[in-house]
């Protein structure tokens, strides 16, 4: 199946005009014909988050998301958008709340239908076009997009179609240019022999982001890194009581709160201001 819009690229998105980062080289290249909720779907990527260290990467990631939720004490109707490697659901759907996993296709969302049966009734599954979903507009409490801004080149279309579903939050994951991501072009050809199945990605400007959320008057803006050090290291070393020991040093000094990748983006929607711009 062709990605039409052949989400996968490494770039620079930055309030100016985008740089290009990588090389043509055959280390840089990329497959433009999978999607990207078809890749991080796949069991390649899952054995990224395996064993100790990746069952702390998921914990750390997974407990950041839950604390952006609201502290209601009701279900929230939660959609996942390019969710079909289940990172977050399971903590979601233990919490009690009502998820709708989407996937580009039935390929991405492969691993739905073992999870359907330990939740028949909390859990449904929608395929579309990542860009354009089959709901009203505002028909969720909570629209959550994970491993996926980084891999689209398309990202305003998929992140504004994330916006026009939401009543009530926006949460996505993206990796900064304020980090290790900065040595990205020379760490590359490291971190593909460690990882072995390395995507290029896209890096952020923060304020890119904001500014685009706060445009679809998404005003409320909460954002905490997860990593200080590159999760690369992490992998490579596999040794779960260095990566919480260094992690927590980082964290308790203030570090990763400047440099720290990626980031986890929680913006709340303001029905007043979207009121006063259509005036």
């Amino acid at each position: 199946m062709l990605y039409e819009r052949n989400c996968c690229s490494a770039v620079d998105v930055t309030s100016k005009s985008p740089l290009h980062m990588t090389s043509a080289s055959a280390t840089h290249s990329i497959d433009t014909t999978i999607a990207p909720d078809i890749a991080t779907a796949s069991d390649d990527y899952s054995r990224r988050f395996s064993g100790p260290v990746g069952d702390y990467f998921l914990e750390r990631q997974n407990s950041i998301i839950c604390s952006m939720l609201p502290d209601s004490g009701k279900s929230l109707k939660i959609l996942e958008v390019g969710g079909g490697h289940l990172q977050i659901t399971p903590f979601l759907l233990a919490l009690g709340h009502e998820v709708h996993v989407h996937g580009s296709s039935k390929e991405a969302l492969h691993r739905f239908d073992a999870l359907k049966k330990e939740h028949p009734e909390h859990l449904q599954q929608i395929i579309s076009p990542l860009s354009s979903l089959p709901y009203p507009d505002r028909h969720f409490d909570v629209v959550i997009g994970i491993r996926l801004m980084a891999h689209c080149d398309d990202w305003k279309d998929v992140l504004g179609e994330m916006c026009r579903l939401s009543r009530g939050q926006v949460i996505i994951d993206y990796p900064p240019e304020s980090s290790f991501n900065l040595l990205y072009p020379l760490l590359y050809r490291f971190k593909q022999k460690a990882e072995g199945n390395t995507r290029p990605f896209l890096r952020f400007s923060p304020q890119v982001l904001h500014d685009f959320l706060k445009e679809r008057s998404f005003l409320e803006l909460q954002e905490e890194r997860e990593f200080f050090l590159p999760m690369v290291l992490h992998r490579f070393l596999k040794q779960r009581r260095f990566s919480e020991l260094s992690e927590g040093l980082a964290q308790s000094l203030g570090i990763t709160k400047i440099l720290g990748s990626p980031v986890i983006l929680c913006a709340n929607f303001l029905v007043e201001s979207l009121i006063q711009s259509q005036l």
